[in-house]
């Protein structure tokens, strides 16, 4: 997803599911794109400057 900020710089933003094998997690289940299904893990978001090289 590339998102647009008022001052005409450009963000990438990426979602990633981070897996979790445990039997006793407490973690909902996401889609897992890698694993083509819902799994239980960590949602997370990954920011990266379009312009520049940095990720957040």
């Amino acid at each position: 997803m590339t998102v647009c900020v008022t001052d005409k710089s450009v963000i990438n933003l990426y979602f990633h599911t981070i897996p979790h094998f445990g039997n006793e997690s407490v973690l909902q289940k996401h889609w897992a794109g890698a694993q083509n299904k819902r799994m239980k893990g960590a949602l997370t978001l990954i920011a990266q400057d379009a312009a520049g090289k940095e990720v957040c």
